[in-house]
């Protein structure tokens, strides 16, 4: 049996396996919140409503608690496979992705009941 070759996307740490089209999308995908990030910023500066604000706030806030978080609990990333003795440099409890989704269902839920979506 051959072993696996996982190749991190360049401006982050995010791997796939080497040939695989789907992995290599999904871990693009993966990037999302990134991009969300980035996109707010022109956003920010040309819309400059409370709306907006607030939300880009929540996601530097939920960001910061995450990677506090993940200090208090370190809790260490799975192994690749169970004979892998790849130890990862960073903890991977809590997800930042996980987080970030539920911060981004409450924002909408709240904003959606709150009367201010018109």
């Amino acid at each position: 049996m051959t072993e696996e070759i996982w190749v991190p996307v360049s401006f982050t740490y995010v791997e796939y396996m080497k040939g695989d089209t789907i992995g290599q999308i999904l871990a693009w995908f993966s990037l999302l919140p990134n991009f969300t990030v980035i996109s707010f910023i022109p956003i920010l500066i040309l819309r400059r409503d409370l709306t907006t604000i607030y939300f880009f706030i929540g996601m530097l806030l939920n960001e910061g608690c995450n990677q506090v978080l993940k200090r208090i609990i370190a809790h260490p990333r799975p192994l690749r496979t169970a004979a892998s003795a790849v130890q990862w440099s960073k903890f991977g409890m809590p997800s930042s992705h996980s987080q970030f989704a539920g911060y981004f269902t409450a924002f909408v839920l709240l904003l959606s009941t709150s009367g201010l979506m018109k």
